[in-house]
């Protein structure tokens, strides 16, 4: 048993019209309430298949956002020319027992600010080392969709 909590709205099991509607409203709240500065460089991740509200997320934020999610592939890092993966971290997934994360070259990519959406938390401690690591590249924020807090996350 992992003790995963899967949010309905994260498109995992499809939406109505309706739950569409509350997705628009929630990346609006939220991007009002990070409250991004001017000249950012954001990049928003998703952790695993929670991809839809990371994206969504991404859109209000500003044109210059990007948005990456991790993966349970291990692909192979090399800084090699010509050759696309250049940077990887893998880390354990803290809610789901034994799932290896992986998330790629993110030490290459010209950003100012993390913004990292999670959607299963139980345990807030146990994310503190991806956490840290993220925190190495860019100052982080993040919007956890379940936990109760970090440090101020939004909902």
């Amino acid at each position: 048993k992992t003790g995963q909590r899967y949010m309905p709205l994260t498109g995992r099991f499809g939406l109505s019209s309706a739950e569409q509607l509350g997705i628009d409203g929630w990346a609006r709240q939220t991007a009002k309430t990070l409250q991004s500065a001017e000249g950012e460089k954001p990049l928003v991740i998703g952790i695993g298949e929670n991809m839809y509200l990371p994206l969504r997320l991404a859109f209000e934020l500003s044109g210059e956002a990007l948005v990456q999610t991790t993966t349970r592939s291990p692909i192979f890092a090399a800084d090699a020319d010509g050759y696309p993966i250049k940077g990887k971290a893998g880390f354990d997934l803290p809610d789901a027992e034994g799932i290896q994360q992986f998330i790629y070259n993110l030490e290459f990519l010209d950003i100012t600010k993390i913004y990292l959406v999670a959607e299963s938390v139980v345990d807030v401690s146990a994310w503190q080392p991806f956490l840290a690591y993220l925190e190495g590249i860019a100052p982080v924020e993040w919007v956890s969709l379940t936990a109760a807090k970090r440090r101020e996350p939004v909902r």
